[in-house]
């Protein structure tokens, strides 16, 4: 065993059994006669020493979404719309179509979802509207929009004829 001075300072401390090493790893005793070799910046047989891995990635806070549809109609103007809306805690978007048709304001008027599909970012809308008085379709045209992209034009005709509302 080598000789280990006493003066040694920081890591290295001479007992009457053997030397105490310490290190990143813990403290390493040594008894006399070992094979291990002691002498300053010594390095016994270990692994080099890492830095500790980096914390795993953090996912992005998943905001819900709430999609808003709404179809309007002006018969005056004969026109309707629809508009879609989509709300975060922190955003909100439209996006607005139109025809150049719109119901007749009597009968009944029914709106049928032919397409809906609706994800975090963006959504595929086809609603048809059909308005039948007495048996007779007086009206029946189709509204699609596919969104992004957010074309803000907030388009209103008239009065309100049907709204839903999703929350994804």
């Amino acid at each position: 065993m080598a000789k280990v001075k006493k003066e040694l300072a920081g890591n290295w401390e001479l007992t009457s059994g053997g030397i105490f090493h310490k290190s990143w790893a813990g403290v390493t005793f040594r008894s006399r006669g070992s094979a291990g070799a002691y002498f300053e910046g010594c390095k016994f047989p270990r692994p080099p020493e890492q830095p500790p891995p980096p914390p795993p990635p953090q996912p992005p806070p998943v905001e819900h979404v709430i999609w808003r549809i709404r179809i309007y109609s002006d018969t005056a103007a004969s026109m309707s719309s629809m508009t879609i809306e989509r709300m975060t805690e922190s955003e909100y978007s439209i996006h607005s179509v139109e025809v150049a048709q719109a119901v007749g304001g009597i009968g009944m008027i029914t709106v049928i979802t032919e397409i809906l599909e609706l994800t975090l970012n963006g959504a595929h809308v086809k609603k048809r509207v059909v308005e039948e008085f007495d048996g007779i379709i007086i009206a029946d045209f189709a509204l699609e929009a596919i969104v992004p992209e957010f074309n803000m034009q907030d388009i209103k005709w008239g009065s309100l004829i049907h709204e839903q509302v999703h929350e994804i």
